[in-house]
Formats: C-alpha cells, sequence, structure tokens
C-alpha cells in the first residue's frame, strides 16, 4: 500500500472524476442541503489557483483517486505579516478511511504548506454528520489545537 499526494489544478481535479467525490462529501457533511445546494465555482478555483490564492491537493493509494484536501491561502486582517492555510474541504472515500489514509493527507500537506510560507493551518470540523468529531479528533493527535468554534443559521 502507497499513499501519495499531488498538487493538482482544480481543472485536472475535475477532469480526474473529483465531482462525484465532492457530491458524496456535500451529501456526508452539509447541514444546510436546501438553502446551500452544491455549486463549485470552477471558474473562480481556476482563477484563485493560478494566483496561488488554492491549493488542491489529490490523495492517491496505489495509483487510485482516494481523497483531496483544499486550502485557501492567505494572510489575516488581523495578522498581516502571517500567511494562513484554511482548508475548504477535506475528503477520504469512506472505504478508505482508518487505514492512516488521514494522517498521511494531513503531514504530507502540512509539508507542502511549509515550503509557501505557511505559518498556521486551519481545519473546521462538521457538526451534521454521523461521524462528526473525528476529523477535530484526529487533528488533535496530530498537534492542532481547537482554536474557535464556528456556529451557522440558514437565513
Amino acid at each position: 500500500m502507497s499513499y501519495s499526494l499531488t498538487l493538482r489544478s482544480p481543472a485536472d481535479l475535475r477532469l480526474d472524476g473529483v465531482e462525484d467525490m465532492m457530491a458524496a462529501h456535500w451529501q456526508e457533511v452539509c447541514g444546510y442541503k436546501a438553502e446551500a445546494p452544491l455549486s463549485f465555482d470552477w471558474s473562480r478555483a481556476h482563477r484563485h489557483h493560478r494566483i496561488g490564492l488554492l491549493r488542491c491537493y489529490r490523495l492517491d493509494k496505489d495509483k487510485r483517486f482516494i481523497g483531496y484536501n483544499f486550502f485557501v491561502i492567505s494572510p489575516q486582517y488581523y495578522h498581516a505579516m502571517t500567511t494562513w492555510a484554511f482548508n475548504q474541504g477535506i475528503y477520504i472515500m469512506p472505504e478508505e478511511r482508518k487505514a492512516g489514509a488521514g494522517t498521511f493527507i494531513i503531514r504530507q500537506a502540512e509539508e507542502e504548506l511549509k515550503k509557501l510560507g505557511v505559518k498556521i493551518v486551519s481545519y473546521h470540523d462538521s457538526a451534521h454528520h454521523d461521524n462528526s468529531g473525528l476529523l477535530g479528533r484526529m487533528l488533535e493527535r496530530l498537534g492542532y489545537q481547537k482554536d474557535a468554534e464556528l456556529y451557522g443559521k440558514a437565513l
């Protein structure tokens, strides 16, 4: 068994078949399905990728596409001299979970983000699914700390 993580453009990921994976991800974790249907903005993602604001990583196991990890790279307004990576989605196919794939995708992404000068990485764990909290517990085992709680409301 061999994992690999590669940087891909949104267009390449689309050709790789990421849309089916995104639909499964949305179905699993979205708590606002009626108010927030899945509608990925491919043109904006492509523009942001070209200028370095979006990093899309593809996870493979034995050369088979099994997951992704997307980040927006940006300083925060209050920390203008510090580059942050805000996770926009991490997904591993359910049958590939609990076999080290999660640790691999997070650790490898950290190494790639460090090369870009990222100092802080931020993930969020959706509270709207059966496995809620699993990502947070894994992140804590990998040295992450709980920084904030997110609250949402459909209007």
